[in-house]
């Protein structure tokens, strides 16, 4: 950071002579010469220097795209100004330095030393800018990245320039040109000591406490990054991440997890020595204990602290010996007129100032391998990486995926190639961006080993993983950048990443399943297959996408390992998968047939033999999208897809995890053809479960479904078991069984047709809804079984009254006839008393022990009675329903683990992903 040097001219002027002095001896006209050339080449390299590398940073910022970030505007402001000074202030400095007099006139003096102190102090002033900006993106990340924009930066640039000309000006209009003197001194001439403090603090002290105070918190805040350990103790999961700072140093952030170990996925390769061939890759989910590796973690964090330490203490160092003595001397002459300096001395601060300019673009950029790479590129000095040549010269068979999988367990390994920064395709001309597309390509089907330590190849899992996101940048932004030898890299590259063994499952099967409580294994190398996965779905959206060149690369075989993927436990991955699927289903017309048979047989090894697959749900959200598209008349195909696998899938113990999709599926049938209606319902009544409440419940929402879109003709032929099985549920004593069934009541268009078919319907439905309305130990049902029973009185007064009459005679005459049977058991008794045996058995029997009755419904005495109780429990029912309802505790059907969570919340569905300003 810079501030102005025009001060050195007050100094010089006050100390030409000094008082206490003695003349010096004269120097030899010859040696005084040497002295001044050696002087002046000097400084003049110092200024060169400056220039040069300060126009190096503009220019690299300038030229390279991705470099054009706020914080990097900055750094480019910050360089601009340390240009001028090197332009328009060192180069008279220099003059002005070596000759001891000023012959450039009044005008040239006034406008060098408005320019000295204007961009010395713009240029200290940057710093401080650069350091909050820094700080606000280090403590305050998520907020600051969306605050963080040009018009932002450009805004802060605006108010350092105007705090430097306020404190440049002042001077400008105290200087009177002495006209009748000849001007061998350009100084500010001033003995105000309130402009003295005002510029001195204002440029250099306020700012100087500023950085400290900055530098020092961004310190704080990324130790404390660093060594964040565990509150408790005990073996935790941990979780590496690079923070990559400003200056380009890197910072590792250890993230403990309350889990006592964590599921990583990664791949092994396979023994097997010799030979060309890769080993197949067997993928296993372990549970990896870190503790072993602490004490290396530990090392390698704090050799991040020191280069983290170096660099924020190079910064402060280097601006702080730069200007320090300068602005002592400043403050100490205008508070103290008596005291002395030699002008050599502070020629030297001056100067030491000026280096500052030059400095500045080289801690800036330094540590930057952005920069670095740029300058290189710019400086012609890149040159090719020495794998860069095996990588051209790499063939890719497109042979058996699963046999060709190459890991990358170290960058230094002896495997076929390594991972190297290519360069990027905004700094190749047209031409040559597609050779770099296959060289970027076949780089990314290098695999890394992301289980045995988390904190290995950094550097190089970086690496690939900067190479997917420019290529994902690159085919969704560019047009015409899909050709024909794209196709079979594309495919390869997807195919060598994703299609491996699955790891076996860590939770539980069989009976002890519980898809609501187990939590899923995440994939360990996510950061890397996510990007696959995008770049692949951006690939297949793209208007170059051309079906007939990709359907020789994209077969059934690929289709069918597509599939096998489907029972990965990690949901971000099936979410990708589906979107994947049903592209490639749209695209591809003569995989279309495939797709339906492989997904029906997996379908029924799940119904019939496992009884475990983790994408269902997947599979039949893809297919409720097919059916939707499906031609009518409906093929016989499908119409066999619906009752053997679609229907029978009713039964599996896991329904819940897959119902939502089977439902919508299951519907859609209905919808194009309604002759379905009967068949299904008639499935759905067969599948009902008979002890699982919460399934029941599932069931009774599916059925409301189906009679949502129910034709009045069909609806005719299943009433009848239909409301014998409703009857049945509301008389459950489970209460939300109860509740569901009720709820039928609710809906108008099911009203409508119970309305158009009440005689057949009140009388299988009245002797449930009274009976419950009596016996059922939950008042909330009553409500709803009196505002039922209310809506059959609305619809049909009569037929109300005759049902009611007729359960009534019903009830009379099963009283009556178990009457007889207790006359009959009476008599019975009586005749065995005859018997003189009768005294033993009983004295050795139970026979008067009391026996349990079946509970009795009251008698309906009197029919206005009843229509008046239920016109009371709906009118009950309407005033409970205005209370608030108390929450019902269910189990939870997120994952437990906070880390886990935090994955699955932070992931962005391929769906959201692939929006239309993207251009696809």
């Amino acid at each position: 950071m810079e501030l102005d040097n025009s001060s050195l001219d007050y100094f010089t002027h006050n100390f030409t002579e000094t008082p206490d002095s003695t003349p010096a001896p004269a120097w030899n006209e010859a040696t005084l010469l040497g002295l001044q050339v050696s002087l002046s080449a000097l400084l003049a390299i110092v200024t060169l220097a400056t220039v040069l590398s300060n126009a190096f940073v503009i220019a690299t910022i300038f030229l390279t795209r991705k470099l054009h970030t706020p914080a990097n505007f900055l750094i480019g402001s910050l360089a601009v100004t340390d240009l001028l000074v090197s332009i328009l202030v060192m180069p008279i400095s220099i003059v002005y330095t070596v000759s001891k007099t000023w012959s450039l006139g009044q005008i040239v003096c006034d406008i060098w030393l408005s320019s000295d102190i204007t961009f010395c102090t713009a240029s200290i002033l940057h710093l401080c800018v650069i350091a909050l900006d820094r700080y606000w993106a280090i403590t305050d990340a998520l907020e600051y990245s969306k605050r963080r924009t040009m018009r932002r930066a450009g805004l802060m640039v605006g108010v350092v320039w105007v705090i430097s000309i306020s404190i440049s000006m002042p001077p400008l209009f105290w200087r009177q040109a002495k006209a009748h003197e000849e001007l061998t001194e350009c100084v500010v001439n001033t003995d105000q000591i309130s402009y003295t403090l005002y510029s001195t603090f204002g440029a250099f002290y306020v700012p100087t406490v500023l950085l400290i105070i900055l530098y020092g918190r961004i310190y704080v805040a990324a130790r404390s990054r660093i060594f964040k350990t565990p509150s408790s103790s005990g073996k935790r999961f941990t979780t590496a991440q690079l923070i990559q700072t400003s200056a380009g140093s890197s910072l590792c952030s250890l993230n403990s997890s309350s889990t006592q170990e964590a599921h990583l996925h990664s791949g092994k390769a396979g023994g097997g020595g010799g030979g060309g061939g890769g080993s197949p890759l067997f993928m296993n989910s372990v549970k990896v204990k870190l503790a072993d590796s602490v004490l290396e973690r530990k090392r390698l964090c704090a050799a991040r602290e020191r280069k983290a330490t170096k660099t924020l203490g190079i910064i402060l160092g280097a601006f702080i010996i730069c200007w320090l003595p300068f602005f002592v001397g400043t403050l100490v002459m205008a508070i103290c007129k008596e005291c002395w300096f030699d002008q050599v001395l502070f020629d030297i601060f001056t100067w030491l100032g000026y280096l500052n300019s030059l400095i500045n673009p080289v801690i800036y950029t330094v540590f930057n391998d952005e920069f670095k790479q740029a300058f290189q590129k710019l400086i012609k000095f890149r040159r090719t990486p020495p794998n860069l040549q095996d990588l051209r010269n790499l063939e890719v068979k497109m042979g058996p995926w699963r046999n060709k999988r190459m890991v990358v367990d170290a960058p230094n390994s002896n495997g076929p190639f390594q991972p190297v920064a290519l360069m990027h395709f905004r700094d190749v001309a047209p031409a040559e961006q597609e050779k770099l597309f296959i060289q970027k390509l076949r780089q990314c089907c290098v695999l890394f080993d992301f289980l045995s330590d988390p904190l290995s190849d950094l550097k190089w899992k970086e690496v690939k993983r900067a190479a997917l996101s420019e290529m994902v940048e690159y085919i969704t932004h560019n047009r015409n950048v899909i050709t024909e030898p794209i196709y079979p890299e594309v495919v390869h590259m997807f195919a060598v990443n994703m299609f491996r063994t699955l790891p076996p499952s860590s939770n539980p099967t069989g009976a002890e399943f519980d898809p609501e409580e187990d939590e899923p294994t995440l994939e360990a190398a996510w950061p890397h297959l996510q990007l696959v996965y995008e770049f692949f779905l951006r690939f297949l959206e793209s208007p170059d996408f051309q079906p007939n060149i990709a359907k020789k690369y994209i077969d059934q075989k690929f289709v069918m390992q597509l599939l096998e993927l489907f029972d990965s436990e990690d949901p971000r991955e099936r979410d990708f998968l589906k979107t994947t699927l049903h592209r490639i289903y749209g695209k591809f017309l003569g995989l279309r047939a495939y797709i339906r048979k492989q997904i029906n047989n997996i379908f029924y090894r799940f119904i019939y033999e496992t009884e475990h697959h983790n994408g269902i749900a997947e599979l039949l959200e893809i297919l409720g999208s097919i059916i939707n598209g499906f031609a009518l008349p409906l093929k016989e195909e499908h119409k066999i897809f619906l009752l053997k696998v679609l229907l029978p899938l009713h039964k599996v113990k896991s329904l819940s995890v897959y119902h939502p999709q089977l439902a919508y599926c299951v519907v859609q049938f209905l919808e194009k053809d309604s002759t379905l209606t009967e068949p299904v319902v008639m499935a759905l009544l067969k599948y009902w479960p008979k002890t699982h409440s919460p399934k029941e419940v599932m069931f009774l929402n599916e059925l409301e479904e189906i009679l949502d879109v129910i034709e009045p003709s069909e609806f005719v032929k299943v009433q009848e078991p239909l409301f014998r099985q409703l009857a049945k549920c509301v008389s459950s004593p489970h209460f939300q069984v109860a509740e569901r069934a009720l709820y039928y009541w609710n809906n108008e268009y099911i009203m409508s047709l119970i309305s158009d078919n009440a005689a057949k319907i009140l009388p299988i439905m009245f002797p449930a809804l009274y009976r419950n309305s009596k016996t059922h130990w939950n008042k909330t049902i009553h409500g709803l079984i009196y505002n039922a029973l209310k809506l059959f009185m609305e619809m049909n007064q009569k037929l109300f009254d005759d049902c009611t009459q007729q359960f009534r005679a019903e009830k009379s005459k099963e009283k009556a006839k178990s009457k007889e049977r207790e006359e009959a058991w009476i008599k019975i008794e009586s005749l065995a008393k005859s018997n003189p045996q009768f005294y033993m058995y009983v004295d050795s029997s139970d026979l008067n022990s009391p026996v349990a009755m079946e509970t009795d419904v009251p008698l309906i005495e009197d029919v206005q009675r009843l229509k008046q109780t239920v016109e009371e429990g709906a009118t009950q029912l309407q005033h409970d329903q205005r209370k608030e309802r108390p929450m019902m505790r269910r189990k939870s059907e997120l994952p437990q683990d906070i880390y886990t969570t935090k994955a699955l919340e932070s992931h962005r569905r391929a769906e959201d992903m692939l929006t239309p300003h993207d251009g696809l």
